[in-house]
């Protein structure tokens, strides 16, 4: 096996914030409107910086876990319900326009 052949490609989807409008956990539409702070607020962390950070579904369920005691499992499983990946980033849809490939390394020998 060659050197290369241990490294895979998988699609890292960005996901349009406006996709998780009307998934409510607590109260109505209340995981968008987490989302939407979260981003506000990676913005401004990131103000004066070269960097852009954005969550993934599975961070934004951790975070929303944290802050009100809800299993975060229970909320990736809501998402993955709605048909999402949980790896996928979450970003204004003005800026939802491409999907990312990474490459990683194989490591199930």
């Amino acid at each position: 096996m060659k050197n290369t052949d241990r490294f895979i490609t998988k699609r890292q989807e960005k996901i349009a914030i406006s996709k998780l409008e009307g998934i409510s956990i607590l109260c109505e539409n209340d995981l968008y409107d987490f989302a939407c702070l979260l981003l506000r607020l990676y913005d401004a962390k990131d103000k004066n910086t070269n960097c852009k950070t954005r969550p993934t579904l599975h961070g934004l369920a951790n975070k929303y876990s944290w802050l009100t005691a809800v299993n975060s499992d229970q909320i990736e499983d809501m998402l993955k319900e709605h048909g999402f990946l949980v790896e996928s980033t979450i970003e204004y849809d003005k800026d939802c326009h491409d999907v990312e490939t990474i490459t990683r390394m194989d490591d199930s020998e």
